[in-house]
C-alpha cells in the first residue's frame, strides 16, 4: 500500500489463515499433581514442539515481511515508473540487507504473490540479473530488454517483420548489448513467433501490388507509335494484283515506280541478245 508521503507499507493477507495457539486443556493437564510422570514427560514434550511450531509460523511470516520491504525498497522505481524501469535484483542483496542465509529468502518468496499498485506480481518477478547500459552506463536489468523486445515486435511492420538479427541491431543500437542468441532465447520466452510466423502475408501482397503499380510505366493507347528501324526510308505499299476472284487480291510482285530497266538493269541486256 502507498501512504501519503509516497513511501510504500507492506501487509500480510492473513484474512484466510487460522490462528495458531497451543490448547489450553492440554496446559491445565500438565499443571495437576495426581499425574504420573511418564506422562508429564509426554506432554511437556508435545508443549515444546507446539511452541516451537508456533514460533516459527511467527518468525516466517516476520521474515517474509522484512524480505517483501526490502524487495519493495530496492524496486521503487517499478512501482513508481511501470515494468520497464525493474533494476537488477539479486536474493544475496536482500538476504543480507535482511540479515538470513539466501536460501531462506529463496524458499520465503517461493509461490508468493504481491498486489502492487502496478498488478499482482509472483516476487520472484523483482529478481534478475541485469547488463551496462552503453549509453547511460547504467546497469539494466534482463527483464527490461525483454520489454524493448516486446516493444519492437509490437511496433514492427507486419508486411515485413524484423529478423532476429534486425532484433539485435536495433537493441544495440538503443545501448543494450544483447546477442542473437540471447533475443531468439528472449523471444521463445516470451512466446514471440518467428519473423515468418508473424508475418501478414495478406498486407504483404497488397504492398507488392501497390509497389508493381507504381514502377510500371504508364502508356496511353492513344500515343503508341510504331517505330520504323534506324535508316529505314519511307516506302509506299506495292499495288494489289488481282486474280480474276472477286473480292481477292494480291500485292504485286514488280515495283511500283521507275522501268524495268532501272530495277532489272541485267533484264535488258540478256533480252537483246540472239
Amino acid at each position: 500500500e502507498r501512504t501519503d508521503d509516497g513511501s510504500y507499507t507492506v501487509r500480510l493477507v492473513e484474512d484466510w489463515v487460522p490462528p495458531i495457539r497451543i490448547s489450553r486443556r492440554t496446559v491445565e493437564l500438565l499443571r495437576r499433581t495426581d499425574l504420573d510422570e511418564p506422562t508429564r514427560q509426554m506432554l511437556r514434550k508435545k508443549l515444546q514442539a507446539a511452541d516451537w511450531l508456533v514460533k516459527a509460523v511467527e518468525q516466517r511470516r516476520q521474515t517474509l515481511l522484512k524480505v517483501t520491504q526490502a524487495i519493495i525498497e530496492h524496486q521503487r522505481p517499478f512501482l513508481d515508473l511501470g515494468p520497464e524501469h525493474i533494476q537488477p535484483l539479486k536474493m544475496q542483496q536482500i538476504a543480507e540487507q535482511v540479515g538470513v542465509h539466501v536460501t531462506t529468502v529463496s524458499r520465503a518468496v517461493d509461490e508468493k504473490w504481491v498486489q502492487t499498485p502496478r498488478g499482482l506480481f509472483p516476487l520472484k518477478r523483482f529478481f534478475g540479473g541485469g547488463k551496462a547500459n552503453e549509453q547511460t552506463g547504467e546497469d539494466v536489468a534482463y527483464e527490461v530488454i525483454k520489454q524493448k523486445l516486446l516493444e519492437l515486435v509490437a511496433q514492427e511492420d507486419k508486411a515485413n517483420p524484423l529478423s532476429d538479427e534486425e532484433l539485435v541491431a536495433r537493441l544495440n543500437a538503443a545501448g543494450y548489448p544483447v546477442k542473437r542468441r540471447t533475443v531468439t532465447k528472449y523471444r521463445k520466452l516470451l512466446n514471440i513467433p518467428s519473423s515468418r510466423q508473424r508475418k501478414d502475408w495478406s498486407r504483404a501482397e497488397v504492398r507488392a501490388q501497390a509497389t508493381a503499380q507504381t514502377e510500371a510505366p504508364s502508356v496511353s493507347p492513344h500515343s503508341a507509335v510504331c517505330a520504323a528501324p534506324a535508316g529505314a526510308s519511307s516506302v509506299p505499299a506495292p499495288p494489289a494484283v488481282s486474280l480474276g476472284m472477286p473480292g481477292v487480291s494480291l500485292p504485286s510482285p514488280f515495283p511500283s515506280t521507275g522501268s524495268a530497266a532501272e530495277q532489272h538493269p541485267g533484264d535488258s541486256e540478256d533480252a537483246s541478245r540472239p
